[in-house]
């Protein structure tokens, strides 16, 4: 009888142990989305305004003005954020760290 209560104490030992690495987890996969998250919009605020000025821009060509210049370096400037984004794969990071922490939270909850 003293074996089975030393079992049983040693079992609830390890759920609650592993309910708290659970919790740190969800935790941590929240702080990493957040992080993410922030460099993910830091990537696409600037490509948003590129792509506005470059709209402008280019209803002001005409004859007279030659915006094929600036044409050329805004388009370079964006596609060098978009690869730098693709590079990063930071959408990718995000949805992965969002998965986890829903995955760690029900392990915590169950």
């Amino acid at each position: 009888m003293s074996n089975q209560i030393v079992k049983q104490y040693d079992i609830n030992a390890r759920i609650n142990t592993l309910k708290e690495k659970c919790e740190v987890m969800s935790i941590l996969c929240q702080k990493g989305t957040n992080y993410w998250n922030i460099i993910k919009y830091s990537f696409q605020i600037p490509l948003i305004l590129i792509s506005s000025v470059m709209c402008i821009l280019n209803s002001l060509d005409n004859e007279e003005t030659n915006m094929k210049t600036p044409n050329i370096i805004i388009n370079s400037v964006n596609v060098l954020l978009l690869g730098l984004q693709n590079s990063l794969k930071i959408s990718e990071k995000v949805e992965l760290l969002k998965i986890y922490q829903i995955i760690f939270y029900n392990w915590l909850t169950n």
